[in-house]
């Protein structure tokens, strides 16, 4: 009881402030969506597609920060110099990275708004417009994982959360001026501006709290870009596979169904992130701890952090969904002032929050199998099953039986029986080290 009492004591000390960030990034999304709810349906159908998009990018080309996480955490008190390798290395590649991905969002997104979600007249408008500052975000944001990244491996999460804060507050008092002070018309664009910039002033902030460790990779090799880009091979398969290959296309089936569906699932969206807030806080200081046990041997750690993660994500998100559903007719109406969007929003709202539950389990062993070095064999089972799947709706798609009910089920049975697989081939993986 004692070892359980102090792993949850080490798994939380992490994890709450991470947590903290993302309640008040989740708080911020509320907030710009209930701004946007009040632009027009066009603006939300928009922004839902972009930021998806952008934050899949984002996802799959920030995955070697992922992979600094395993292999740094398994060597910073033995190997200082090392580390510092591994981080000027992951700070070079990210650059680079985000910087294509950048250049290729700029001159892709006209064709895929328009061929790929069917966005037409002021939808494709305003896509465009947003979509183009958007794309700006994706060098920053794997900048930002790289510094964040850095500070998680040496457990400063309190740094993280300084900067989130300020950075956030920022960002919220740009909003607001210009929500209140630009035309309707621009007011989309203004907050794509102010993201942007909030973002900027965040990374300017890691800067500052990182000046003297950046002062010493002057003398410092990046020997290790080829090594932590081989071991992110992998990682950019399995962010490929759930960014694009299945979000995506689980969105543009979402779009194909009546607008006031599709508006309203993305609304019910806004809720479901609320409600994973400690999820992937959660996973990433698990993913550190078990990359700690396994370099270090420990059997019993390794078999008691997934379980008391899904614990922990578990209860959060039922707590969160609970009194969400309790309160929706005073709630939803905060995200948008169109009746007929919250009606639809508050009918589906149980529903989509029931069948997200299986993603909790899916993030926490696909983390766990990717801490112990398995980011080959994760990536195979996901390309597996998440095909078949992509297969099946697109079937039903064709026959004319594409609905929300089948998408659901269809996320759900992929998140399920991903998890099972992982789970089981972690236990086998640490019964035998």
């Amino acid at each position: 009881m004692m070892k359980k009492n102090i792993l949850r004591s080490e798994l939380n000390h992490v994890s709450l402030p991470l947590l903290l960030n993302s309640l008040l990034g989740t708080a911020m999304s509320v907030i710009f969506t209930a701004m946007i709810g009040r632009i027009s349906s066009d603006a939300i159908a928009a922004t839902e597609v972009v930021d998806g998009l952008v934050y899949s990018l984002v996802g799959i080309l920030g995955a070697g920060s992922l992979s600094f996480n395993i292999y740094a955490s398994r060597i910073q008190e033995s190997n200082p110099r090392l580390f510092q390798n591994y981080f000027k290395s992951i700070l070079f590649l990210n650059l680079l990275l985000g910087g294509i991905g950048t250049l290729l969002v700029m001159m892709l997104l006209p064709e895929l708004l328009a061929h790929l979600y069917h966005f037409k007249g002021e939808t494709l408008v305003l896509g465009i417009s947003y979509g183009r500052i958007s794309a700006f975000k994706l060098v920053i944001y794997v900048t930002i994982f790289s510094f964040s990244n850095q500070l998680k491996v040496k457990k400063k999460p309190v740094m993280i959360v300084t900067a989130g804060v300020i950075s956030s507050l920022a960002h919220l008092l740009m909003a607001l001026a210009a929500f209140a002070y630009l035309p309707k018309s621009k007011q989309l664009l203004g907050l794509g501006v102010a993201s942007m910039f909030s973002l900027l002033m965040e990374c300017g902030l890691y800067c500052v709290v990182l000046r003297k460790g950046l002062r010493m990779l002057k003398g410092i090799k990046s020997s290790q870009k080829w090594f932590l880009l081989k071991k992110s091979g992998p990682l950019f398969g399995q962010e490929c596979l759930e960014g694009t290959l299945f979000s995506v296309i689980v969105t543009a089936l979402v779009s194909r169904l009546p607008f006031t569906i599709f508006t309203g699932y993305s609304l019910c969206l806004v809720i479901v992130k609320l409600a994973q807030s400690a999820m992937f806080p959660y996973a990433n200081s698990q993913l550190i701890l078990i990359g700690e046990a396994f370099g270090k041997g420990q059997s019993n750690k390794l078999r008691q952090l997934p379980k008391l993660t899904a614990k922990v994500t578990l209860a959060s998100y039922l707590g969160v969904s609970l009194i969400v559903v309790c309160f929706s007719s005073s709630l939803l109406p905060l995200l948008s002032n169109q009746s007929e969007l919250i009606h639809q929003a508050m009918e589906i709202l149980p529903v989509v929050l029931l069948f997200f539950t299986s993603q909790l389990f899916f993030e926490i062993n696909k983390y766990s199998l990717q801490a112990i070095g398995k980011e080959r064999q994760t990536l195979i089972l996901t390309g597996m099953v998440n095909g078949l799947v992509v297969c099946v709706l697109l079937v039903l798609q064709l026959v004319g039986l594409n609905s929300l009910m089948t998408i659901l089920w269809g996320l759900a049975i992929n998140y399920l029986w991903l998890s099972f697989l992982f789970s089981r081939f972690y236990r086998k993986t640490i019964q035998n080290h």
